[in-house]
């Protein structure tokens, strides 16, 4: 059983990452891109670079680089703007923490971020759509970048040439993965915070879907920040820089502590010091940055660092805690064949793969080579943090339906362990277990089957299986509204009402008796037939439970042997 239940959910969760992965492939690839959008950007080629006291002549932008640069060093970059007949042409590219200026013919058309260099401070990447006249055509091209912080960027370009529309069009088309992904974590925050609220209103808890949706706000943030959407939609370009940092700083907090929230962890003495670590270091972080001492945009390494800290000693205590809820759900009695802890570690390793794949990426495009391809244009962040959302989704639904069915089952097995078998009422165990509950008034019938003995012994026991059945089914009749109906021996009876009315006992014995005395006349081998005593607890409110049924019992003896004279 145990075998079986995770081959099966392998299978299921490599067929879930297959098919997730293969969407969003042909979802971001050109397939779906118009010709045009495809098409453009050809403005890459025959530029001419000057930084670093030297020239460089007839160089693509895609295949020049830069390491180690320093605040300050300038990137001359010189071209002819091409010869197509458009109307306002335009120029879109992006920079990042650095100064612009763009320069047709000596004419100064464009500058940016001059400003920040001057004051010190962070100066914010920037999407730049430059819209030139329409004699700017066939002229000289010069853009001028000036790095504002060290290790500013490793590269340039690309840079688009056209009309604004279609540099609009291309831009949307080609982060429409990047805009399906962050508005899936929005919409699903929206989602979990709806639930949150509802259950709240319902004073139940809702601390692991308030965390999880406040996972899914950072990480749409995030990716909108860092794949320059907001950048491109807003022209608040130092706030969305800040925010793509700070978000990034407390993307390791944020995910230990939905892991801790989902699954009620505790952790040890080394976890917790990590967690501190985890809140503490992107606070200095953000400290050091208002009070302009160390920008915001020089702490990457070291967030780097802690997250490979918390892969190391903070994730695998979790997953082996999965690991041994998953195996002993699987030895519980009311395991239904779900199990969501599995999608939920399913999703852990994911994220810390991809998070750790994304560090390696990182670093080594700064530190070694930089090729421009598929696998170095992923973000295995963002889709680390997608498969993490969806994969935790699944754990909300799953853990909805498995709560929902172990509930169930637990009920059918209680059932089983408290109920009659031959009648379906309760059996002793219940009836023993409802009395301890007992806290206001109540009233307590005793009832024994008449002549039971009598008719085994004439016509056997299944005869009279029949009559306590037949017995039962009026019983049950008899005394609706009872708080509870039990067999607590073979022909003894008991019935108990909470918050009894003060006639209750005398309609339902009479009503007992009128529908024994219907049955009768059917022409059954057998007649049925009861003696009945009832006692309220007012009679005996100094005693307990047991003076009070004895006193029911008494009275039941007292009829039992007026039906025997």
């Amino acid at each position: 059983m145990y075998k079986k239940s995770i081959h099966q959910n392998v299978i299921t969760l490599l067929v879930l990452f297959i098919a997730v992965t293969s969407i969003m492939l042909a979802f971001g690839s050109d397939v779906f891109s118009s010709q045009s959008a495809v098409s453009l950007g050809g403005f890459d080629e025959g530029y001419s670079i000057s930084a670093r006291n030297e020239v460089l002549e007839s160089v693509s932008l895609s295949s020049f680089h830069i390491k180690n640069i320093k605040r300050g060093e300038i990137i001359r970059l010189y071209n002819e703007l091409p010869e197509e007949k458009i109307v306002s042409p335009t120029l879109m590219f992006i920079t990042y923490l650095s100064i612009v200026d763009v320069y047709v013919d000596g004419r100064l058309v464009y500058s940016y971020g001059h400003e920040y260099y001057n004051e010190e401070k962070i100066i914010p990447k920037k999407q730049h759509l430059i819209t030139l006249d329409d004699r700017d055509k066939n002229n000289k091209l010069e853009i001028v970048v000036v790095a504002g912080e060290n290790g500013a960027f490793e590269s340039l370009g690309p840079i688009y040439f056209g009309t604004r529309k279609d540099l609009i069009k291309s831009f949307l088309q080609k982060h429409r993965l990047v805009i399906f992904i962050g508005g899936f974590f929005i919409m699903y925050a929206c989602l979990l915070l709806s639930l949150a609220l509802y259950l709240s209103l319902q004073k139940k808890r809702a601390l692991s879907l308030l965390t999880s949706a406040g996972v899914a706000i950072l990480f749409g943030a995030y990716i909108y920040a860092y794949e320059d959407v907001f950048c491109f939609i807003s022209n608040n370009a130092y706030f969305f820089t800040m925010l793509e940092y700070i978000t990034l700083y407390f993307i390791p907090l944020a995910i230990v502590l939905t892991i801790y929230s989902v699954q009620n962890y505790k952790a040890g003495l080394f976890q917790r010091i990590l967690e501190i670590i985890n809140f503490i270091l992107p606070v200095i972080f953000i400290i050091l940055h208002v009070l302009n001492k160390v920008h915001l945009s020089r702490f990457p390494i070291a967030i780097h660092i802690l997250c490979v800290a918390d892969i190391l000693f903070i994730f695998p205590p979790l997953v082996k805690r999965l690991y041994s809820e998953f195996k002993k759900e699987l030895e519980s009695t009311t395991y239904t064949g779900i199990n969501a802890f599995s999608y939920l570690t399913f999703g852990f390793i994911i994220f810390m793969f991809m998070g750790f794949i994304e560090i390696v990426k990182y670093n080594v495009q700064i530190y070694g080579s930089n090729p421009d391809n598929f696998l170095t244009r992923v973000n295995y962040l963002t889709l680390g943090a997608l498969y993490f959302a969806i994969c935790l989704f699944i754990y909300y639904l799953l853990n909805g339906i498995e709560h929902v069915n172990s509930k169930y089952v637990k009920e059918q097995l209680e059932g089983l362990a408290y109920t009659d078998e031959l009648t379906g009422l309760m059996n002793r165990a219940k009836c023993m277990q409802f009395i301890k509950t007992l806290s206001g008034p109540y009233a307590v019938v005793s009832i024994d089957l008449d002549r039971l003995k009598t008719v085994n012994d004439s016509y056997g026991h299944l005869e009279g299986d029949k009559m306590i059945k037949s017995f039962a089914e009026l019983l049950v009749k008899a005394f609706q509204g009872a708080s509870l109906i039990g067999r607590t021996g073979g022909d003894e009876f008991m019935v108990i009402y909470e918050n009894p009315s003060s006639n209750v006992c005398d309609m339902a014995i009479r009503q007992l008796e009128d529908d024994m005395n219907e049955f009768n006349q059917k022409g059954e081998i057998f007649n049925l037939s009861a003696s009945m005593g009832y006692a309220y607890s007012s009679e005996r409110s100094s005693m307990g439970f047991t003076d009070v049924f004895y006193l029911a019992d008494s009275r039941m003896y007292e009829m039992k042997e007026k039906h025997h004279a």
